[in-house]
């Protein structure tokens, strides 16, 4: 049985985070992902929502990573080098 958080990095959202976090722009990301910027958008806030923490904050037009947005990032490379030395 999968625990929660391995179904969070199981799940498209992660997909949808690590290429926000490449980008850090919704638009671009939405592109780049083939999805409507809306629905990006859902996707990060239900992931926030289960984590229980905001993953990204805007200062002015720039979108940046909070905390919690760098500690998934660091976990989720790290769970992709695990996984790709299988």
């Amino acid at each position: 049985m999968r625990t929660k958080q391995e179904k969070i990095f199981s799940s498209k959202a992660l997909t949808y985070f690590l290429q926000l976090s490449d980008t850090m722009n919704y638009t671009q990301a939405a592109q780049i992902l083939g999805i409507t910027q809306p629905a990006l958008t859902q996707q990060i806030k239900k992931l926030e929502h289960t984590i229980g923490a905001p993953l990204f904050y805007s200062v002015g037009k720039k979108l940046r990573l909070t905390d919690a947005g760098y500690t998934m990032l660091s976990a989720s490379r790290s769970e992709e080098r695990r996984v790709g030395k299988e």
